[in-house]
């Protein structure tokens, strides 16, 4: 192995610009095909019918799209909550977002749905709309 990489070494070092020209070459062949391999990206499965993901990816459009921007909250109750304290975690939210900025809002109607269904779930997702881009 070691008379192998004198030898390659020794053929290297005496045609120096020769492997250099070759390497140009390459190189300077290769460039077109690199620049279009962005071409051929996927979404890595995201975007593959009929996989998990899109899957997952259309039933939230479908559950969510009209009420939300892609923004969501999860609320869980504590085990035990009171219905008084599943209504003050909702306000509670309410008020955080209130301090956010107002590209970030929960509408009312979206509260008060969200303030039943903590009444009788103990977890529950809260769309919120936003004017931000959905990227």
């Amino acid at each position: 192995m070691k008379d192998t990489m004198r030898a390659l070494a020794g053929f290297l070092g005496r045609r120096r610009r020769w492997v250099v020209a070759a390497w140009v070459l390459i190189v300077v062949l290769a460039m077109p095909f690199a620049a279009k391999q962005t071409e051929h990206l996927t979404g890595g499965g995201f975007d593959v019918p009929g996989s998990q993901s899109m899957k997952v990816s259309e039933s939230l459009q479908e559950e969510f799209g009209s009420k939300a921007d892609g923004i969501a909250v999860v609320l869980q109750a504590a085990p035990g909550a009171s219905a008084a304290e599943r209504s003050a975690a909702v306000a509670r939210l309410r008020g955080e977002i209130a301090d956010l900025d107002e590209e970030v809002t929960l509408p009312a109607a979206t509260a008060a749905l969200a303030r039943q269904q903590l009444q009788r779930e103990d977890v529950v997702l809260v769309p919120l709309r936003s004017g931000l881009s959905s990227d």
